[in-house]
């Protein structure tokens, strides 16, 4: 059909600008990422390289717990980093049991969590 998708980081950006964050205070990730492992990295690695000193992702509600973790084991506390979740997530953490993605989204954290405790011995595949 000829329709140029011009990606998540595209739209993003402009919900960002929207909500009145400085254009200059939003870096996109020059490579993608397997998980959430290696985004912890990337994101610190360029806050490093640009000698900043905080970050602030913004996350699914579900995934807050696994980056905070993940940061903590990865990075330490400088750079420092804020977690946020969405605010139009329908996540429901007090009624998780009663909904399939939420209870897929509980498994799939408490796994990765799993991994983050134990020194990330489980990797993505490499397809």
């Amino acid at each position: 059909m000829n329709i140029f998708y011009v990606g998540e980081d595209f739209y993003n950006e402009k919900v960002l600008l929207a909500h009145q964050v400085p254009a200059d205070a939003i870096q996109i990730m020059e490579r993608p990422n397997a998980n959430t492992e290696e985004e912890v990295r990337q994101i610190s690695e360029s806050l490093r390289a640009y000698k900043l000193h905080a970050a602030i992702i913004v996350t699914s509600k579900a995934h807050t717990r696994r980056v905070r973790t993940i940061w903590r084991k990865l990075v330490g506390s400088d750079p420092s980093l804020i977690v946020r979740y969405a605010t139009g997530d329908p996540y429901d953490g007090a009624h998780w049991w009663r909904h399939t993605q939420d209870g897929l989204d509980v498994v799939r954290e408490n796994l990765g969590l799993l991994n983050a405790w134990a020194g990330f011995p489980l990797r993505p595949s490499q397809n």
